[in-house]
């Protein structure tokens, strides 16, 4: 898959948890409500088999980092080949990281 398409699949799973929160407030739901939970399942699930993503990074970055805005040099284990930290504040690096990593799950 490429950039363009994964960053696509990303945007509209941002869309509609905005639209879920926006949902939650309308109804004064308290807590994490998601309506379209399975929906943002299926598409993170496939995301994850299409860029063989065993670490599950995608996930890591949708829900711990909240699509990259809660991280911070460090706050993972994630590190390149020489030691230094892999940024993940972006769709871009979260791309980056796990083609590399599908490359060699593949290699495998």
């Amino acid at each position: 898959m490429d950039y363009n398409t994964f960053e696509r699949c990303i945007n509209v799973i941002k869309e509609v948890n905005a639209l879920d929160e926006h949902i939650a407030e309308i109804f004064k739901v308290e807590g994490n409500v998601q309506y379209s939970n399975d929906t943002i399942t299926v598409i993170i699930e496939l995301l994850e088999e299409i860029f063989k993503d065993e670490e599950e990074w995608i996930r890591f970055w949708i829900y711990n980092l909240d699509f990259g805005n809660n991280y911070y040099t460090g706050c993972t284990c994630c590190q390149d080949e020489d030691g230094n930290c892999i940024s993940l504040k972006s769709i871009h690096d979260l791309y980056n990281l796990i083609t590399q990593n599908g490359e060699e799950n593949a290699n495998h």
